[in-house]
């Protein structure tokens, strides 16, 4: 479970590619979200619409990536409260980020926490085909890959799915 991280945080357009891989070689491409480059771990499903900074800072969730079902993620912002101190998940998943945070509660935008503490995240992909996809093949590990970690053409070329999640071992 390793993460090399840039924190460069791309909003709107601006979001560099990015890669998901699962360990059996499904593969989604979308966009850059939270702190970019590589991390390979355990994938977490959440079904829940709300909490989701719960849910990226309880200790369950530690080394793993976590996957949210709900199509958008973010609306609320974070704040103080809701944060648990035992730190971060590793990796986030989501169909669609929040544009801008809309809550009273809110007092950083979800994204300057990813990035501030260095999840790695991919964001625009079909959620649900990836969810049906661990539903029918069980649970899998998976690999998050931006930003200086993600070689040129690797959007559009095969990847050596072993050979990823061997240089992530070794950088761990």
């Amino acid at each position: 479970m390793t993460t090399i991280i840039s924190t460069v945080v791309r909003r709107g357009a601006d979001r560099g590619p990015a890669l998901l891989i699962l360990e059996d070689g499904f593969t989604l491409t979308g966009r850059t979200y939270g702190a970019t480059g590589l991390v390979a771990a355990p994938v977490t499903v959440t079904t829940a619409v709300t909490g989701y900074q719960e849910i990226l800072t309880d200790p369950a969730n530690a080394e793993r990536i976590v996957l949210f079902t709900a199509p958008h993620v973010g609306n609320t912002g974070t704040n103080d409260d809701d944060a648990r101190s035992a730190g971060w998940a590793t990796g986030v998943i989501v169909r669609e980020p929040a544009r801008r945070a809309s809550s009273w509660l809110a007092r950083r935008e979800l994204e300057d926490d990813l990035v501030a503490a260095g999840v790695v995240g991919i964001c625009r992909i079909d959620t649900r085909a990836l969810t049906r996809h661990l539903r029918d093949h069980g649970p899998l590990r998976a690999a998050v890959v931006s930003g200086d970690a993600l070689p040129d053409g690797a959007a559009e070329a095969s990847i050596d799915v072993t050979a990823l999640f061997a240089t992530a071992a070794e950088e761990s």
